[in-house]
């Protein structure tokens, strides 16, 4: 008997499980899917982003969460990957001007 399989991309479940989205209360009363999401509702449902660290690698304990800023659509990824690479820009233009 063959299985059938969904495939979901990262922006896919972040969407789905966003309590403000539509869909999560379709998927959710999906029976198939009920044991995975179940799991993904377990955590968080809005990405916390860290702005004071800039690197992979933190000293900082896990229960240590900072100042998170925290996202809640698509959307506003884009807004803040826009806003990031404007400063980087910025920091590069100011750059060459000095030399």
């Amino acid at each position: 008997m063959a299985k059938n399989f969904v495939m979901l991309s990262t922006e896919d479940v972040f969407l789905m499980t966003s309590s403000a989205h539509p869909a999560r209360s379709l998927f959710e009363q999906c029976y198939e899917l009920q044991p995975t999401f179940q799991l993904l509702l377990q955590g968080p449902d809005h990405l916390a982003l860290n702005f004071g660290e800039v690197s992979t690698y933190t000293q900082r304990q896990v229960e240590d969460t900072g100042h998170p800023c925290f996202v809640s659509s698509v959307e506003e990824v884009g807004h803040i990957v826009m806003d990031k690479m404007n400063q980087l820009s910025q920091v590069e233009e100011q750059s060459k001007e000095a030399c």
